[in-house]
């Protein structure tokens, strides 16, 4: 089931990828936007994956998780934006959305430095996780 889920996240991410980026792409090709699409699809499929693997494996939902997932959003949202920009006309230097991928990965390495993995042990947050889970299917 979580399979399903997964699958169904990292679809709706392409789809909106791809809605953002064809109706800009004047000249260019297929074979150029599919690395432009490469990015950001895959930052945010991460961070999706993220938000779905804490009910799944019964994880603690901790800051250093928080701020793994805060970190790879981020990113991919900035990789989103520039790739964006770049189909129109290249994005100039020193810009907020430059410095946006600066924190963002200071964010996600925080993230990854700090986390420890703790199971849930608390019965009622395990409810809220089944229920959470159980209710997945129905925002697709």
């Amino acid at each position: 089931m979580a399979a399903l889920d997964a699958l169904g996240l990292i679809t709706a991410i392409l789809t909106f990828s791809l809605a953002l980026y064809l109706p800009q792409r004047e000249g260019v090709g297929i074979a150029q936007l599919l690395p432009l699409i490469n990015h950001p699809v895959s930052f945010l499929t991460a961070a999706a994956l993220g938000i779905l693997l804490i009910p799944v494996l019964k994880l603690q939902p901790d800051k250093c998780w928080l701020s793994f997932i805060i970190g790879m959003g981020g990113s991919g949202f900035c990789w989103l934006l520039w790739n964006a920009l770049f189909i129109v006309e290249i994005p100039p230097d020193g810009t907020v959305l430059n410095a946006g991928f600066s924190v963002s990965t200071l964010i996600l390495g925080y993230g990854v430095w700090t986390w420890e993995p703790k199971l849930n042990d608390h019965p009622i947050l395990g409810r809220r996780f089944e229920a959470a889970l159980r209710l997945l299917p129905y925002l697709k």
